[in-house]
């Protein structure tokens, strides 16, 4: 049993050794981004929210369609802290943007 578990361990400790360090925002960089991402929603028939969520252990941002009355659908782009696009998903993707993207919170919302 021993002789399973050792290298067992040894790979995981290996694994782990190699990923990257989860990247969050500072609170600046958060503020700056927030004022800059909600500046962009003006006048929204539709109410749209600012998400802070986590993707692949780092923070990122995007905008959400969180209305029940709206029937409007928009792909996710992720902003990283600096406000730089990481990642897009498709309208196809929503299963993997379910499953890679957790979500903490809604960070500002437009509801004129």
């Amino acid at each position: 049993m021993k002789k399973i578990i050792l290298p067992f361990a040894l790979l995981l400790g290996l694994l782990s050794s190699c990923s990257e360090d989860p990247v969050s925002c500072s609170d600046e960089q958060e503020a700056a981004l927030i004022t800059h991402m909600a500046g962009t929603l003006e006048n929204c028939v539709c109410e749209t929210s600012v998400v802070r969520g986590l993707f692949l252990g780092n923070t990122v941002y995007y905008y959400l369609s969180t209305s029940p009355f709206c029937n409007s659908i928009s792909p996710p782009i992720l902003y990283n802290c600096n406000g730089d696009k990481i990642e897009h998903f498709l309208l196809q993707d929503q299963e993997d943007f379910d499953k890679l993207v957790k979500f903490e919170e809604v960070i500002y919302r437009c509801n004129d």
